[in-house]
């Protein structure tokens, strides 16, 4: 992957230009009411783009992963397809083509910087784990009659495939490190656009928000936006460390990793997802751990400091420029006492009304008190009506579901355990929340084992556990800071899906499955 190190730079600005591009016309409605045609002569082009510079197209899959709610093709097709998954389709027909007719064509397998990239690859058992995860989707389908199972499972089948098309690209450390820029330009696109969403949000204009008040940017809800952010947050720490190891960066790639880690803490506190702001915290805990239990004291002070000032100065900026009407110290609060604090209208003339200090079990106690739960944005019309406007606290609600979910969960898992129930039957047979959305099971191994089995929850276990044992291996046995880079990067990415996914089921992520396709070079270290 020399040409990917080599064209880092060029490539990154290119990435930033697409991705923005792609949120722009997704935000005027162009690719609903493009043409097929259209659609088709693109995919063409990025086609034959794949066959002779794959590495340019494999780096514009890496910076497309998180854009997971933009849908690309006309509503013509019947279907919905992400730009990972398309870009993920014409690497794979490419490579596959490369393969059967490179030797009696003219395309220029030798000067796409991949060295030999048709050679055998090194199996890894991660590769093996990955294989038998995806299977097991379909073993499920065939022993039930779910529909919506074998959806799920072509979905796998989908990330499988993105997983070893990272595999194909990425074989050393030097290729790893070369996405880092590609990660964070990403990360700061992603963040400025669902920190644009809360000021327009804000500002009484369209924001395209699925929650009122939550950016969730090109996710579909705001958790899965914090997820993304914790991991870009985990890429910014790792690439820290490799920077405090090369003097001879420019200064610039501080400012810029100093800049772009502001963005991500500030998106990160206004999506006000407090799993992800457990799951960020963990992770820097981690990080700084590592380099104390390196003996790199002088260099814990250091970006422990570092870490201090991206925090405040975030916090600042959401705070002075009121980026989010959500109280955010009370969200913090609410997470240790189970209280959240709700605004309420009430008309109180004649009757007993609540107060600032009253505690509701549920929003349905309202109404014996002539008052009803209102949405931020509906404050100033409530008041012009002569209606009074409190904040009152109510049990969190998230904590009795999720209690009841984990319940049912458990229930259902030891009904069947070995082959379980199938990807996406969640929502079926746990229901749906008070918005009618359907439930999961809040907890990404509760939701495989509920989905394919025992199996496949000890096969996600052996994933992540095989990361962080592989990864300290390779720090010990090293002096590279390349390789203790990757290696931390590993450790610190893996928390990043982990912690915040203790409490979601963030399964269905490109970026889960990227960094799944990444750590598989820890073997080879």
């Amino acid at each position: 992957m020399n040409q990917l190190a080599k064209n880092k730079r060029l490539l990154t600005v290119l990435n930033v230009v697409v991705i923005v591009g792609l949120i722009l016309l997704n935000y005027l409605g162009l690719f609903s009411s493009g043409e097929g045609s259209g659609f088709l002569l693109v995919s063409a082009g990025i086609f034959v783009l794949a066959l002779y510079q794959p590495v340019i197209v494999f780096a514009l899959l890496v910076g497309v992963v998180p854009i997971e709610i933009i849908n690309i093709i006309p509503e013509q097709f019947g279907f919905e397809l992400r730009p990972y998954q398309l870009l993920t389709v014409i690497l794979f027909g490419a490579i596959v083509l490369r393969a059967l007719f490179g030797g009696k064509t003219h395309l220029p397998l030798r000067q796409t910087g991949l060295n030999a990239s048709l050679r055998r690859e090194r199996w890894s058992i991660f590769d093996t784990l990955i294989i038998i995860f995806v299977i097991l989707g379909f073993v499920n389908y065939l022993t039930t009659s779910l529909t919506t199972s074998l959806k799920g499972s072509l979905i796998v089948l989908s990330f499988g495939l993105l997983y070893f098309i990272v595999r194909y690209f990425v074989r050393s450390k030097e290729d790893l490190l070369a996405l880092f820029p590609i990660f964070i330009s990403s990360g700061v696109v992603i963040g400025l656009y669902g920190i644009l969403q809360n000021i327009l949000f804000l500002m009484g204009k369209s924001s395209l928000e699925v929650m009122p008040g939550r950016p969730n940017a090109t996710f579909a809800e705001p958790d899965w936006l914090g997820i993304y952010i914790v991991f870009i947050i985990a890429v910014a720490l790792s690439y820290l460390y490799y920077n405090a190891h090369h003097k001879h960066l420019w200064k610039f790639f501080d400012i810029a990793l100093f800049t772009s880690t502001v963005v991500f803490f500030v998106t990160l506190i206004i999506t006000v997802a407090r799993s992800a702001w457990l799951g960020a915290a963990v992770v820097i805990f981690v990080y700084l751990a590592i380099l104390f239990l390196q003996k790199r004291y002088k260099l814990v002070a250091i970006h422990l400091f570092w870490i201090f000032a991206v925090s405040l100065l975030s916090l600042v900026i959401v705070l002075l420029f009121h980026l989010t009407n959500f109280e955010l110290f009370n969200r913090v609060a609410s997470t240790g006492n189970g209280l959240q604090e709700i605004t309420v209208s009430c008309q109180c003339s004649g009757q007993a009304c609540l107060s600032t200090t009253s505690v509701i079990d549920d929003v349905s106690e309202l109404a014996q008190y002539n008052c009803r739960h209102i949405n931020l944005e509906e404050i100033e019309s409530e008041k012009a009506g002569g209606n009074e406007i409190f904040k009152i606290y109510r049990r969190d609600p998230n904590i009795a579901v999720r209690s009841d979910v984990y319940s049912k969960t458990v229930t259902l898992i030891k009904q069947n355990p070995i082959i379980g129930y199938g990807w996406g039957s969640s929502g079926e047979l746990l229901g749906s929340d008070e918005n009618g959305t359907p439930l999961n099971a809040s907890n990404i191994f509760l939701e495989t084992i509920l989905s394919i089995g025992v199996i496949g929850g000890v096969i996600l276990v052996l994933i992540f556990g095989l990361t962080f044992v592989l990864a300290i291996k390779a720090m010990q046995n090293t002096k590279s800071s390349r390789q203790k880079t990757v290696a931390i990067f590993a450790i610190i990415g893996s928390v990043a899906i982990i912690v915040p996914n203790l409490f979601n089921a963030g399964l269905f992520l490109g970026f889960v499955w990227l960094f799944f396709g990444t750590i598989a070079i820890l073997q080879k270290m």
